[in-house]
């Protein structure tokens, strides 16, 4: 997540993570904000990005 939101102004990454199972996968999700938008990502457990959105 650190690499993903280097060059975001103001960006910092929330003091949390959640882990999910879902359909026999684990997830790891994680958020963070700047100040003017908010940012999600998923990784796998090897942290290998799966996905990566503004909101």
């Amino acid at each position: 997540m650190e690499a993903q939101i280097k060059d975001i102004e103001g960006a910092k990454i929330d003091d949390y993570m959640s882990f999910r199972f879902w359909q026999g996968k684990w997830d790891i999700s994680v958020s963070a904000k700047s100040p003017r938008a908010k940012y999600f990502a998923d990784f796998d457990l090897d942290g290998n990005l799966k996905k990566f959105k503004k909101n």
